[in-house]
């Protein structure tokens, strides 16, 4: 039997309203296809600002439709030119920082197996 898994929602706020942070297939396929980022390769780098930036987007896309967008010739639509704004807008790198821990669960919660490290790298041996 194929059922989805729900994924724990991750609560986060920015700029004083609250947003759920998942990381979907469909966030990694567009954080890829738009900006070139695969993070399930590790490609992101979290000290670059447009990195950050675009992969809190990507987190976000799935659970707030009104933040999703496309480029048109290279440029981001208005969607998703505003969503860019009012993210980049409402955080400064110190407070991107402090959402660091929320944004790892979110990731993590994608990502994982639902194993352990330790039972995942038991089964390696």
């Amino acid at each position: 039997m194929n059922e989805n898994i729900a994924l724990p929602k991750v609560k986060i706020m920015i700029g004083g309203e609250e947003f759920v942070l998942t990381f979907t297939l469909y966030a990694f396929a567009k954080l890829k296809k738009l900006f070139g980022i695969n993070a399930l390769k590790g490609e992101l780098d979290f000290y670059d600002p447009e990195q950050a930036l675009y992969f809190l987007w990507a987190g976000l896309i799935s659970e707030q439709p009104q933040f999703d967008g496309d480029l048109i010739d290279g440029r981001p639509d208005k969607q998703l030119a505003e969503a860019l704004k009012k993210l980049g807008t409402a955080l400064t790198i110190s407070e991107l920082f402090k959402l660091g821990a929320s944004i790892k669960q979110a990731f993590d919660n994608a990502t994982s197996s639902g194993k352990s490290d330790a039972e995942q790298t038991s089964k390696k041996k």
